[in-house]
């Protein structure tokens, strides 16, 4: 009988070990799951908010650089230069990240970029101003060197 009680407490104990060990990890990859969405989230705000400035307002193009990957095409990042000759005064962004889900040192976000309010110096009659590129796009994103960078942006539409 005193054999049997011993063989029992070791299974009570070992399972327990083992059910907490199991919520552990849970918790710690839980954690490391927040933690690269929470820094992959501020690096896509800071990334966008980053361009439509420089784009719109002619700022240092490097600047972008810690953002977007050498390998993605300029015309995107720079929306085809449309702004270039036009010395936009103010506007108002705004940016709402619909999913976002880090996966392996990849993400797909999707995000609604919206550029509105747009007032250019020196606008004179016959003026037009150039639109942004509003609405809803697929950010593809990739851990590179620790690093969040974005390495391609497309209109959901296409």
């Amino acid at each position: 009988m005193e054999r049997n009680f011993w063989g029992r407490l070791f299974t009570f104990v070992a399972t327990r070990i083992i059910i907490i060990g199991i919520l552990i990890l849970i918790i710690v990859l839980a954690g490391f799951t927040a933690y690269d969405t929470a820094s992959a989230y501020l690096m896509l705000n800071q990334a966008l908010e980053t361009r439509a400035e420089v784009v719109m307002k002619d700022g240092d193009a490097t600047m972008l650089d810690k953002y977007f990957d050498k390998r993605m095409d300029e015309s995107i990042i720079f929306l085809n230069d449309r702004f270039e000759d036009i010395e936009v005064e103010t506007y108002n962004y705004n940016l709402d990240t619909q999913w976002l889900f880090p996966w392996f040192g990849k993400i797909n976000a999707t995000v609604k970029e919206q550029v509105e309010d747009i007032t250019i110096k020196d606008a004179g009659e016959g003026v037009s101003i150039p639109q942004w590129d509003n609405g809803q796009k697929k950010v593809k994103m990739e851990k590179i060197n620790g690093v969040w960078k974005i390495i391609d942006i497309k209109d959901e539409a296409s």
